[in-house]
């Protein structure tokens, strides 16, 4: 070993290496080596090494005085064992011939059976051919390999069958007929095997496209299982379900084109939302509608009232007042009809706001409801804003009086109920 280098160290200070292990530690003074070799840290056959000891380390039992005296002296050796008894007793002597006789029959019989079975005369029952496992040519007989690739091909081990027969005809034994038949059979049953692995697999290639929604690659897979017996009942389910989701899809795109070309009121609307939720794509319907508002005053208006029923058929009355509102700016665009549903949904939404703007736009091109003037009086006097309801109020008065004094009650007219226009106008 090669001593460790260093300079002005004492030579009191030593290294030391716990033995078995290759690092060394230190340095360390004469008071903390006696230390650990009292307490057990430090062992006489450790090495330790300081400057006076040249390049050579030494064993720590050398140095005088490091370990206590019963730490050098040898631990006494345990006792030796008591020695084994040699005789045999009485009694084991009387059954060691018996036992002799019966081993030397067992043996006999085994010998006898054995060459049997080799020969082909006696067939290997089935709980030793489970119990010998895998048996090649050189230890059976031609009759036990047939009857070993039968067991074989009947638990679907083809692997072992085949190899029991490649092993028949590599060590050149007569080649029966019984192992053509087998080998036939072993072909027969890897290819039903193969066919079942592949039906398996394509029924679930049908089920993961059916849970996606996607008949078209389903539908030629299912024709494949349908034209197979023990799948003919799963293929008739299968196909039934993909009618179902066809169907489905079919009426989705009717509906999402009439939500484009604003042709979808408010009971299609309940219907679009509750195909989108059977489907768990509620998402995908959020972001069509929000796509449709992004578009601004490019957006028909008509598209936009389908929107905001979208909007209250999903219970999101924020989003269909904010629907309406855009509305409401693209009301002089829309028809008459549209604005009179787009006015009842407001009042519906409880924004007289945004109602009163639509029925301006929609009394600036249709001047002769009654209805629509006495409704938007009765949103200007609610409003406070007193003359503008009664103009409103006379204008109507002037088409239909009789529907005026039907309506005179409303609680809205209460700002202007007193007002002696009001009173003549509803006598």
């Amino acid at each position: 070993m090669s001593s460790p280098s260093f300079t002005e160290k004492s030579a009191t200070e030593w290294y030391y290496q716990i033995r078995y292990d290759a690092s060394r530690h230190g340095l360390v003074n004469e008071v903390s080596l006696r230390r650990m070799a009292t307490e057990g840290l430090l062992k006489p056959d450790d090495f330790v090494w300081n400057r006076t000891r040249g390049d050579r380390w030494v064993p720590a039992r050398t140095i005088p005085d490091l370990f206590p005296p019963e730490v050098l002296s040898p631990s006494p050796l345990p006792p030796p064992p008591p020695p084994v008894p040699t005789a045999v007793s009485p009694r084991h002597r009387t059954t060691l011939p018996l036992l002799f006789v019966i081993g030397a029959f067992a043996i006999s019989l085994a010998s006898w059976v054995c060459q049997k079975i080799r020969s082909g005369e006696q067939s290997m029952p089935q709980w030793m051919v489970r119990l010998l496992g895998v048996a090649s040519p050189e230890t059976t007989g031609e009759a036990l390999s047939v009857q070993l690739i039968s067991l074989y091909l009947d638990r679907n081990q083809f692997d072992k069958a085949e190899a029991l027969i490649l092993s028949l005809v590599r060590h050149g034994r007569d080649y029966p007929a019984e192992v053509a038949v087998l080998k036939e059979r072993l072909r027969t049953l890897r290819a039903a095997a193969s066919r079942r692995e592949r039906l398996q697999y394509v029924l679930q290639e049908v089920q993961a496209f059916l849970e996606r929604e996607l008949p078209e690659p389903a539908e030629p897979l299912i024709r494949e299982l349908a034209q197979t017996e023990e799948y003919r009942a799963k293929a008739e389910e299968l196909t039934a379900r993909l009618q179902a989701i066809r169907r489905q899809q079919i009426r989705q795109q009717t509906l999402e084109r009439a939500l484009r070309e604003g042709r979808l009121k408010e009971e299609a609307a309940r219907e679009m939302v509750a195909v989108y939720t059977t489907g768990k794509r509620l998402d995908e319907l959020l972001r069509l509608t929000d796509t449709l508002l992004r578009a601004g005053t490019n957006a028909p208006p008509a598209a936009v009232l389908s929107v905001a029923y979208v909007y209250l058929a999903m219970d999101k009355t924020t989003l269909a007042r904010f629907a309406l509102q855009q509305f409401a700016g693209l009301a002089a665009l829309a028809t008459p009809a549209d604005c009179l549903q787009g006015a009842a949904l407001s009042r519906r939404l409880d924004d007289p706001a945004t109602q009163a703007v639509i029925l301006e736009s929609y009394l600036s091109r249709v001047s002769t409801d009654a209805d629509a003037w006495i409704e938007l009086a009765a949103l200007r006097a609610q409003a406070g804003h007193k003359d503008a309801a009664l103009d409103c109020l006379k204008a109507a008065e002037k088409i239909d009086k009789a529907k005026v004094r039907e309506r005179a009650s409303d609680p809205r007219f209460d700002s202007i109920r007193e007002t002696w226009t009001f009173r003549r106008l509803t006598r």
